[in-house]
């Protein structure tokens, strides 16, 4: 458990959201007609350059995504 959850949390639970993550990466990619027309061409460059780079990283395994759940210690 990393120390800053032991210091300040409960630890309640950890998920790994590697898939989830990647998957709504390649989904940006995907629908590149509609987040054109909703954001404009420019905005979906800069997030399209930024999505390559996390898909890359998530397909050589260098990181992941993960959802962590605690709660903080009950007040005596």
């Amino acid at each position: 458990m990393p120390v800053m959850l032991k210091l300040f949390f409960v630890y309640t639970q950890f998920e790994d959201q590697t898939a989830m993550f990647l998957s709504f990466v390649l989904d940006f990619s995907a629908k590149k007609d509609r987040h054109v027309r909703v954001i404009g061409q420019d905005a979906f460059d800069s997030l399209q350059y930024f999505y390559t780079a996390v898909k890359s990283v998530f397909e050589k395994g260098l990181t992941g995504g993960c959802r962590i759940i605690a709660t903080k210690p009950a007040l005596n």
